[in-house]
């Protein structure tokens, strides 16, 4: 049983979960990066940000070279997904959502700002 559907192909087998098929970390981040440069949420900067921060499953880089690999769209979007994280007018707009671990949505926006230090564009 699976509510899972995406228009592009997951990369990584999917995990069970009590029974529910669900996708693989590394198919979850690039998502996020995509759906942050379409338009963020807090919902998916605070996602991201925990996979990249607070979990340390994946680096920002090799989030990007997973999204290339998935959407293969990496050389013409680059800039724009880097400046979309740091864009935070749409999100801005949202309650902060309830959260299980505790963060701030400042610490949130100060680690996607120093992130986008580390690269030129």
């Amino acid at each position: 049983f699976s509510l899972f559907f995406y228009d592009y192909p997951l990369l990584f087998k999917k995990h069970n979960l009590s029974g529910i098929k669900i996708a693989d970390i590394k198919d979850i981040a690039p998502m996020k990066i995509a759906a942050i440069s379409d338009r963020g949420t807090k919902r998916d900067f605070i996602d991201l940000y925990f996979i990249i921060k607070m979990e340390k499953v994946l680096s920002l880089d090799e989030i990007l070279r997973l999204y290339d690999k998935k959407f293969g769209l990496l050389k013409q979007n680059k800039i724009h997904i880097l400046k979309s994280l740091c864009y935070f007018d749409d999100a801005e707009q949202e309650p902060m959502p309830k959260m299980l671990k505790d963060v701030s949505w400042k610490e949130v926006k100060k680690f996607f700002e120093e992130e986008i230090k580390k690269y030129e564009f």
